[in-house]
């Protein structure tokens, strides 16, 4: 009786032992079916990662690029400023300069005003004083009449100190000096001065609008 349940015991200590073993193979290949899973997913995963980081680094070659572009175009637009700049600078010192020369001109042809009516005041003054003190005296060299027109002191008539006394009823009578301003603007004849002494230089011009006679005086 006891070598049977012995027996008994021993077959069913086997047979649990075999079925122990049958289900740690099948839980073994379990794991290992899953782990060879995960392994797969993983390699997935660590491909996906790769391509990834290279969109990445191919992204960030793009940024790179973009920023030099930005980085060269904020510098050209320096430059542009910079240009633009001096361009304003040239414009405002050429109208400073503008203005600076028109004040001078302006100036310049006043003095040429003032230089020309003292002139004329001058010669006028003259004429009076010694008219007044009969002082007056014929220069050498004779007398000479110009028809109306206009006539240019050194080429058409020597320069000096003249009395105009016109001839028949007179008329408008001007000596400008080389810039063009009238220093003598008087009239000769019935309707003006019988006679006007005056003085000219060289490159002066004499304008009558109808004959006239230029007698040299001291």
């Amino acid at each position: 009786m006891n070598k049977r349940i012995l027996v008994l015991f021993g077959g069913i200590s086997i047979i649990l032992l075999i079925i122990g073993i049958v289900i740690g193979n099948q839980t073994a290949k379990v794991d290992l079916n899953q782990q060879k899973i995960s392994a797969e997913n993983l390699q997935k995963e660590i491909s996906q990662l790769k391509d990834q980081k290279k969109d990445l680094s191919t992204s960030t070659s793009k940024l790179n690029d973009v920023n030099k572009q930005i980085t060269d175009a904020e510098a050209k637009l320096d430059d542009l400023n910079k240009q633009n700049q001096d361009v304003l600078d040239l414009v405002k010192d050429k109208d400073d300069l503008k203005k600076e020369y028109d004040k001078a001109a302006s100036q310049l042809s006043d003095i040429k005003k003032q230089l020309s009516k003292a002139k004329s005041d001058l010669n006028s003054t003259n004429d009076q004083v010694e008219k007044a003190s009969g002082t007056l005296q014929q220069a050498k060299g004779e007398p000479k009449t110009l028809s109306a027109g206009n006539y240019v002191v050194g080429s058409d008539l020597p320069a000096g100190r003249y009395k105009a006394v016109p001839v028949g009823d007179g008329s408008n009578f001007f000596v400008r000096d080389p810039g063009g301003s009238a220093y003598v603007n008087t009239i000769l004849g019935s309707d003006g001065e019988a006679s006007y002494t005056f003085e000219c230089s060289n490159g002066d011009t004499i304008e009558t609008e109808s004959s006239v006679k230029l007698i040299p005086v001291k």
